[in-house]
């Protein structure tokens, strides 16, 4: 006796025509000048830099990826600096405080980090904050 189920096809019926995919262009590029801009005052304030942003295409939103530091000779950044900047980036976003004008869409995930130990050396100024550190090329 067999006990699999019969194979269905999942295909529509030939009659039906196929809808296209849900798709909503996002201009990646708007949505990461307007991070920045939207992160300058907030990490001035904090007296805190930007190390990266990223901003990734999902389904019909956006992933901002924020990496942030202290300044030269103030420490490392905190958990409580990586709420913050979250905390005022987000009310922002959220209309829950005064924001410029800005395209990134109200469906986005916002991640933010400090860059790790694993930290990229992007600019002449990153090699001159760790001169003396021992890294791995």
């Amino acid at each position: 006796m067999d006990h699999r189920r019969p194979q269905t096809d999942r295909r529509p019926p030939r009659d039906r025509p196929v809808p296209p995919p849900l798709a909503v262009a996002v201009d990646l590029a708007s949505v990461h000048s307007d991070l920045l801009r939207l992160l300058a005052p907030i990490v001035a304030d904090l007296h805190l830099e930007v190390v990266e942003a990223l901003v990734h295409a999902v389904g019909a939103g956006v992933r901002l990826v924020v990496m942030i530091d202290r300044l030269p000779g103030r420490g490392g950044v905190r958990l409580e600096d990586c709420a913050r900047v979250s905390r005022r980036l987000t009310a922002q976003l959220e209309g829950q405080a005064p924001a410029p004008p800005h395209k990134i869409p109200s469906d986005y995930e916002l991640e933010v980090s400090s860059p790790g130990m694993t930290r990229l050396l992007r600019h002449r100024g990153d090699l001159l904050r760790f001169q003396g550190v021992t890294a791995r090329v």
